[in-house]
């Protein structure tokens, strides 16, 4: 019998080389919970408030969430460990995004202080987890000193913005967004040397994710609904039609998309997660826009 080390030290991962399937756990059904809350939140606050300007603080508030899901979820598949460590980490970066949740009310206006730090707070676990790597996997030092190196630069940028009135501050929090999400876009070239994504669990944490923004249209159509003291025969069949929208949206993702897996290739799998973030806006909005229209 193998003895279990409850605190271990990073290792990178070659399931793909050994031709390992692995499959997602229940640490990490149970990590997504947190974020079932914050984009429920966001999308609530563009909910009743929809306008060109209220459109793109959603979207600013919602590409930080994502990114703190993505940050973690590529640390997993490169790292994941059944040690202590691993489920420390885990927790401590489900705090943070809590605040993140907490702070979203209103938007990016008085709440915008805590949601920032919160943000920062929950990168800097991600960071620090690559700067731990460093000392420990020589092979992924580049990468990981690349990933640092950017969210400084970002992290300066939001600390600067907590001392800026509502525009300026608006959109140095934008850039600061485009810098630390193009962040890995330095590591291509370092990354090749690295052993291949996973082409079962990493998909699968996509469609996991796409399966919460996919709640949403539904939550859309219960709410919209839910808004009326009696229900009508027009109304039901308003709901059977937003459910569709729903339904549909889905069967697109996962006969189209979530049987792809993407190319080994590191740039082909970045396009690939860049592209989901404009994918789970929209079904997001989609959700938003059924509330508003059943209303």
């Amino acid at each position: 019998m193998i003895k279990r080390k409850w605190w271990q030290t990073p290792r990178l991962r070659q399931d793909e080389e050994l031709k390992m399937e692995r499959s997602v756990t229940w640490l990490e059904l149970f990590f997504d919970l947190i974020f079932v809350v914050v984009i429920s939140r966001i999308a609530h606050n563009f909910s009743g408030h929809i306008s060109p300007s209220n459109f793109l603080v959603f979207i600013f508030m919602f590409i930080p969430v994502f990114w703190v899901w993505n940050g973690n979820t590529y640390y997993t598949e490169r790292f994941e460990s059944d040690g202590l460590e691993f489920r420390i980490f885990t927790l401590s970066t489900i705090i943070p995004v809590a605040g993140m949740a907490i702070f979203s009310h209103h938007g990016l206006a008085e709440n915008y202080p805590g949601f920032a730090l919160s943000y920062l707070a929950a990168r800097s676990i991600n960071i620090l987890l690559w700067l731990r790597t460093m000392f420990h996997v020589p092979q992924f030092r580049p990468t990981a000193l690349r990933f640092i190196l950017v969210f400084l630069i970002a992290a300066v940028m939001i600390v600067i913005s907590l001392f800026l009135s509502t525009l300026p501050r608006l959109i140095l929090w934008g850039l600061a967004l485009i810098v630390d999400v193009i962040s890995p876009a330095f590591t291509m070239k370092v990354q090749k040397e690295l052993p291949k994504i996973s082409t079962s669990k990493f998909p699968e944490r996509f469609g996991l994710f796409t399966i919460i923004v996919l709640g949403e249209a539904v939550i859309g159509v219960i709410y919209g609904l839910s808004n009326f003291e009696h229900l009508t025969l027009v109304l039901g069949v308003y709901g059977v039609l937003g459910l569709s929208i729903g339904f549909g949206l889905w069967w697109i993702y996962f006969d189209f998309i979530a049987r792809r897996p993407p190319a080994r290739n590191p740039t082909i799998v970045l396009i690939w997660v860049y592209l989901h973030i404009f994918l789970t806006l929209a079904i997001i909005m989609s959700g938003v826009l059924i509330a508003e229209l059943l209303k």
